[in-house]
């Protein structure tokens, strides 16, 4: 679980505003990918979601890492359409699950962009 935790800190480091939003989006996507596929994480992400039901070990993973992860995102993703870097969109009912859904579009021509 040590070296899940490393990976997504790793990535999470990738959010900076000091680099072209363009480059921070396509570069921490990659990277997410890139370690969400990784063995060790899918064994992690496995024995969480089997546990999830029966202990508190689902929940665990969830507080201290996924949300925890996603709050920075999110938190990054506000500053930039604060800064005026990118719009965000949201669509309550665009989903066939109902669930919300959001795009992100870039301002062209913008400082960092």
């Amino acid at each position: 679980m040590l070296a899940a935790a490393q990976e997504a800190k790793a990535t999470i480091g990738l959010l900076k505003t000091s680099v072209p939003i363009r480059d921070t989006l396509i570069s921490f996507g990659k990277h997410y990918l890139s370690a969400v596929l990784k063995p060790q994480l899918l064994a992690v992400r496995r024995l969480a979601n089997h546990e999830g039901g029966r202990s508190h070990v689902g929940a665990l993973f969830y507080e201290r890492g996924l949300k925890v992860g996603w709050q920075m995102v999110t938190e990054f993703l506000q500053q930039s359409c604060e800064a005026g870097l990118i719009a965000i969109r949201v669509s309550p009912a665009s989903a066939p699950n109902g669930r919300a859904t959001a795009s992100i579009q870039l301002r062209v021509g913008s400082r960092s962009a």
